[in-house]
């Protein structure tokens, strides 16, 4: 039985090295033999934290700051994950009350300031919205691969296309990839939108359940005639100034510029019906554990290109199918090559739905997508570039007789 001092060391020692569910474990065994110990329980909610635990690592921090009230570094932490939610405000309040405590802080103090410059930033960005009017985006086309294969998916295409539409003045491509019938021109017929109010292309050679979203994709960057794409997923949404945000990114050279920080949020089913009701989330409570963290590291689901990357870098590796890695092998191609790639702010928001064959890791092209993700990760520049030379990173739109191990009739 360690002694409190080996037990503490230990947890230290799984969190320098990351593993932080077990230093959250050692943590709250150091808590449940001697409650009363600041140092532990600041740094349990901590390792809450850096695994996506933003519910359980705020009730950790405001449990240290019921017991011990004037320690700063509890208020400081509790900013960090406002600042990560994209509450703006509420980050400076809590820097503001961690400076109050520990005046002589240089630190705090930075991180005080940075907080304000960060806030200020975002009300300077929403003041055409106050005003009325859209952001101006009209550089860029949204590209949008879709099959609606359920309710949620017509759905949460409804949302994204009036959320986008209500704050962005901006171009939007849809891709429809379904031999058996067109549903989006019904869908945005149902908007009160003509073909003029947006782009569509319809593939129908595709006879399998599972969509070629890279083909997709690299089929609109080739229609479109922005100089900024974005590969947009039909359920996803951020808080619309990060667009703006990305856009000025690509602007300034960026080749692949995510609005978002990384951490993707799956909004809870409870709360989609608010989304699409107000066209707004904000109102969205990313500390309520209905609302879960799916990932913390994520360059997928909303993501701007400057079309030089479709032109002269490749594009989307049309390898992959159906769902798996193909985001991040461009974001880690891009970065093979040299090309600058980048995240901006604010969290990422996915709507919600009910699970597709194109939606697991049980689908049969996992197994593929992971073997081609590995191997384009280990070449070198100039391998990568001689194969996109080549067209390799190119291949037909898929088709029930590609499928690994297809056996039978498609159904859908």
């Amino acid at each position: 039985m360690p002694t409190l001092e080996e037990a503490f060391r230990i947890a230290i020692d799984h969190h320098h090295a990351g593993r932080l569910a077990e230093a959250e474990a050692v943590y709250e065994s150091i808590l449940a033999a001697v409650p009363d110990q600041p140092e532990a329980m600041s740094n349990l909610g901590y390792a809450q934290q850096m695994q996506g635990k933003l519910a359980a690592a705020a009730a950790t921090y405001r449990k240290v700051l019921a017991k011990w009230p004037d320690r700063p570094q509890p208020h400081a932490r509790l900013g960090e994950l406002m600042q990560w939610t994209g509450r703006w405000g509420a980050a400076v309040d809590y820097y503001e009350a961690a400076v109050s405590l520990a005046p002589k802080d240089e630190g705090l103090a930075a991180q005080l300031d940075h907080a304000v410059l960060l806030a200020a930033h975002h009300q300077s960005l929403r003041q055409p919205l106050r005003r009325g009017e859209r952001l101006d985006l009209r550089d860029v086309t949204f590209m949008v691969p879709c099959r609606i294969e359920s309710p949620d998916r017509r759905r949460n295409l409804r949302i994204l296309v009036t959320y986008l539409r209500r704050h962005l003045d901006t171009n939007i491509l849809i891709c429809e990839d379904n031999p058996e019938r067109q549903d989006v021109p019904g869908i945005m017929a149902e908007l009160g939108l003509s073909s003029a109010d947006y782009g569509y292309i319809h593939l129908t050679s595709n006879d399998s359940p599972y969509t070629h979203r890279g083909k997709q994709l690299n089929i609109m960057a080739a229609a479109a005639t922005t100089p900024i794409v974005v590969g947009q997923d039909t359920d996803v949404l951020v808080e619309p100034t990060q667009y703006v945000l990305a856009q000025r990114a690509v602007h300034d050279g960026v080749a692949l510029a995510c609005p978002f920080n990384g951490l993707f949020f799956d909004v809870g089913p409870d709360f989609v019906p608010g989304v699409e009701r107000t066209l707004s989330v904000n109102q969205i409570d990313l500390f309520d554990p209905r609302n879960e963290m799916l990932y913390k590291n994520s360059y997928s689901g909303s993501v701007f290109f400057g079309r030089w990357v479709f032109d002269r870098l490749g594009g989307f590796n049309e390898k992959f199918v159906s769902w798996g890695w193909e985001d991040f092998e461009l974001y880690r191609r891009l970065e093979l090559l040299g090309e600058r790639v980048e995240r901006t702010l604010g969290p990422l928001l996915h709507l919600s739905h009910a699970r597709s064959t194109n939606s697991v890791t049980e689908n049969p092209w996992y197994a593929h997508n992971t073997a081609e993700y590995e191997r384009v990760v280990s070449m070198t520049p100039d391998q990568i570039r001689a194969e996109i030379a080549a067209g390799s990173f190119r291949r037909p739109l898929v088709s029930a007789s590609a499928v690994p191990g297809w056996v039978g009739t498609p159904t859908s």
